[in-house]
């Protein structure tokens, strides 16, 4: 069970690790009470504290353990959204994603970041304070979380317990929580649920967490600076700047684990693109009429789509050359061609 223990919460038993859902702050009628979350000053409609929003018992929740339809009778206006929720209090926060607003900000001198939620805030401050409350109980573990949610996913990396798993044809892939596989079915979909709210951008991404990097390019902020002697190169997100860093040591941390293959990749992303190749998963389908391909990765079905479409997206920027490609990669070795050129190598 979870429990308080010296101000600090834990799981008490690996034999209660494998904990699929956690209710923040109102808990169902006969399980432990936990503090609510900041900035969750009184119950859902419905709701009474210490028990979750009241159903007849004649309604289940729903696979991803939502409550059905009719108690979520608060529906977003906002144009294309649609989306319900049982209270007033989370639809506005859910209004917020829409308009941008973040009145929630971190007081921390030299940090400038803003929140939707004030419980998002209170977990952020634990980044500069270094609080993680939440301990992994399993022998030889040790590790700590910033939030319980954190610690129900890192302990069901324990039990293997994967229990959202893809319903797209050929795929199969199984995943810890819900969010991350709403994220891989977008990339069956091609849904981008997050425009740039940039006049006259017109980017739409995939992700809340790109969105947010793409927003630095309107702001030309880079704040990641390479000490490297001679290179100044400059990035958006630490995680880019890390990865450039191995460029330089030449350092590939991620090894691929099939016997007798020694290819090493700098990214993570990388090695588990690459183990599609040695399990002959391809998960991304070709979706014209009369064709039946499937590919490895994104790109590579956005390259085959070209064929069909007649687009050629990566054009030469070289005055006087009209050459358009598929793919950035072939943009790329033309231009080596211009350069080979100029410099008089055959």
């Amino acid at each position: 069970m979870l429990s308080p223990v010296s101000g600090r919460h834990k799981i008490d038993s690996p034999d209660m690790a494998d904990v699929s859902v956690v209710i923040k702050g109102w808990q169902k009628r006969g399980e432990p009470g936990l503090p609510p979350a900041r900035g969750q000053d009184r119950p859902p409609d419905g709701a009474v504290k210490g028990r979750g929003p009241r159903l007849s018992g004649k309604e289940p929740l729903t696979e991803q353990g939502r409550m059905p339809v009719r108690k979520r009778p608060r529906i977003c206006s906002f144009e294309g959204c649609g989306k319900r929720f049982p209270s007033r209090y989370s639809l506005k926060e859910h209004d917020r994603t829409h308009t941008g607003e973040r009145p929630w900000a971190c007081s921390f001198d030299g940090c400038g970041k803003s929140f939707s939620r004030r419980s998002n805030l209170a977990t952020h401050q634990r980044s500069h304070t270094g609080d993680r409350p939440w301990a992994c109980s399993f022998d030889g573990c040790g590790r700590r979380f910033v939030t319980s949610s954190q610690l129900v996913v890192h302990s069901n990396s324990h039990t293997g317990n994967k229990r959202y798993a893809c319903s797209f044809e050929g795929c199969g892939r199984r995943f810890l929580t819900s969010g991350i596989l709403a994220r891989h079915r977008r990339t069956h979909t091609g849904e981008r649920p997050f425009p740039c709210p940039h006049a006259g951008c017109g980017l739409r991404l995939s992700r809340r967490g790109t969105l947010r990097v793409h927003l630095l390019t309107h702001r030309g902020d880079r704040p990641f600076v390479c000490s490297r002697e001679g290179c100044a190169r400059r990035f958006f997100q630490r995680s880019s700047l890390n990865v450039h860093r191995l460029r330089h040591t030449r350092e590939k941390p991620f090894g691929c684990p099939y016997d007798g293959c020694s290819w090493r990749f700098c990214q993570k992303r990388d090695l588990d693109t690459h183990r599609r190749v040695h399990t002959g998963q391809r998960l991304f389908a070709c979706s014209w009429e009369g064709c039946s391909r499937r590919f490895l990765t994104k790109t590579d079905l956005n390259a085959h789509s070209c064929v069909h479409t007649g687009d050629r997206p990566f054009a030469c920027s070289r005055e006087g050359c009209a050459s358009r490609f598929f793919r950035k990669s072939n943009l790329y070795a033309h231009w080596r061609t211009h350069r080979q050129k100029a410099t008089g190598l055959s």
